[in-house]
């Protein structure tokens, strides 16, 4: 497979995480590695959970390409399926932002159930990134599914999605590095401006929601 076309599902990942609707995810993540009890080594822990995380994505990423590869699905078909039911959740998860409620909370953390381990958590929540993030960025993923099936053969459907993950939880690995090295200063800038950027974010997600809903896909024709 040509590397241009690889580097192209990564930069469409790593643009994933630009979409109002994943930064609010930022802060929740931040709080997670900040605050996880009983670790000796914080800076140690933040810089390996930043790993964690990223392997985390890339195994759902996988899962979906896997899928893809093996059924040959029919791009027509699945973008006139899925893209209005993605961009119904994208009104969702726009409401959700207006009323205040943080996404990050929809993520596993250690203090639940879900995971008592620390590096086990991370993990979660890395596989849980994933399809968090990818109802808020359909065209995109769109985009490399079609081209995954355009390609022919396991390997060629395969790898498009794999790439597509390392792009979309390269930014989280970044942070936990940034984390590790100016700690508390840019937990304090995230918490102290997500609000607005969550009202900010929730608007921007239910205007385009409804806008792709109404006068794209016609659902309410």
């Amino acid at each position: 497979m040509d590397p241009v076309e690889l580097a192209l599902s990564f930069g469409l990942g790593f643009a994933a995480n630009l979409n109002p609707c994943v930064l609010p995810l930022y802060p929740g993540f931040l709080s997670y590695i900040s605050s996880q009890p009983g670790i000796e080594n914080k800076k140690r822990f933040t810089r390996v959970s930043g790993f964690l995380v990223l392997a985390g994505v890339l195994i759902f990423m996988s899962i979906v390409g896997f899928i893809t590869a093996s059924l040959g699905l029919s791009i027509t078909g699945f973008v006139s399926i899925a893209s209005p039911i993605a961009f119904g959740v994208l009104v969702i998860l726009g409401i959700i932002l207006l009323a205040g409620i943080d996404l990050g909370k929809l993520v596993p953390k250690t203090n639940t159930k879900v995971m008592k381990n620390p590096y086990a958590s991370a993990l979660a929540f890395g596989f849980m990134y994933g399809p968090i993030v990818i109802p808020c960025n359909a065209p995109l993923v769109f985009a490399v599914f079609a081209y995954s099936v355009g390609i022919g053969g396991f390997i060629g459907s395969f790898l498009p999605f794999l790439f597509f993950g390392l792009g979309l939880g390269v930014p989280l690995l970044i942070i936990s590095f940034l984390s590790a090295a100016r700690g508390s200063w840019l937990i304090k800038n995230f918490v102290k401006y997500h609000k607005p950027i969550n009202r900010i974010a929730g608007a921007l997600l239910v205007i385009l929601g409804l806008y792709e809903l109404i006068f794209v896909f016609r659902v309410f024709g």
